[in-house]
């Protein structure tokens, strides 16, 4: 029989199938946006976070973003459901 078995599925490395939205930038994520994150999936508001880290409210929506562009989850509430391990 032909080597190899089933149907060539894929395309460029790291292809991997389409859920939905974009599939993030796979830049790392600075310790700052780690720690938004991680906030983030406790459920915490903006302005919890901005203050515990002692940065303005603008400012977490800025590292907030950055973590969806990087991630790519579609939301903020996609973050908290998906609470991606610590890498």
């Amino acid at each position: 029989g032909p080597a190899g078995g089933g149907p060539a599925v894929g395309g460029p490395a790291g292809g991997g199938p389409a859920v939905g939205g974009p599939a993030g930038t796979g830049e790392p994520l600075t310790a700052r946006e780690r720690e938004v994150r991680r906030l983030v999936e406790f459920g915490l508001a903006y302005k919890q976070i901005a203050a515990r880290l002692g940065i303005s409210i603008k400012t977490v929506e800025k590292h907030v973003g950055a973590i969806l562009r990087k991630t790519g989850a579609p939301s903020r509430a996609m973050l908290v459901r998906r609470t991606l391990p610590a890498s």
